[in-house]
């Protein structure tokens, strides 16, 4: 016969694991385009929630992004900005804006010839209406105060 008190903290570890399995299997690397990276190599995108290709958002929800970049020359600085095109390009914010400071997970002045991930969240917008179509998105990180791009990177997306 089971007690209240062992059968308590298996139903808290299981539905922590079941959480775990749930979040991992919506990430998973993504296809990219390289779109011109002066300062780096891109060797991953990782992008939750994404189960599928190419990854289909739901509308006013969050996203959390990962980026590993090998750089190939330094840098003092590391600003990201990224645009979604419907008809035209329109900025998506993606936070930290500076990816030095406010959880980016890097540290500035950038080294050349050093692996880094770069860690970012957006919020997915509720007023552009569904796109049940791919779409591109393009994601820049600048150096040397704006005027190298770290990395750029290109990939379709889908909005519910």
């Amino acid at each position: 016969m089971l007690t209240i008190s062992y059968v308590v903290p298996q139903i808290a570890i299981f539905s922590s694991l079941l959480c775990t399995v749930t979040v991992w299997a919506q990430t998973r690397p993504i296809m990219f385009q390289d779109c011109g990276s002066e300062g780096s190599r891109v060797s991953q995108v990782r992008i939750t929630p994404c189960s599928s290709d190419p990854c289909v958002f739901v509308r006013g929800t969050k996203l959390h992004a990962e980026v590993d970049f090998l750089t190939t020359r330094a840098s003092p600085t590391a600003d990201i900005n990224a645009t979604i095109t419907i008809f035209y390009p329109m900025a998506v914010p993606i936070l930290p804006a500076n990816a030095c400071v406010g959880g980016g997970g890097l540290s500035c002045p950038l080294a050349a010839n050093t692996l880094y991930t770069f860690t970012g969240h957006a919020q997915v917008l509720r007023s552009p209406p569904p796109l049940y179509l791919p779409v591109p998105m393009i994601a820049r990180m600048y150096g040397d105060n704006n005027s190298t791009v770290i990395f750029c990177i290109k990939f379709n997306l889908e909005t519910r």
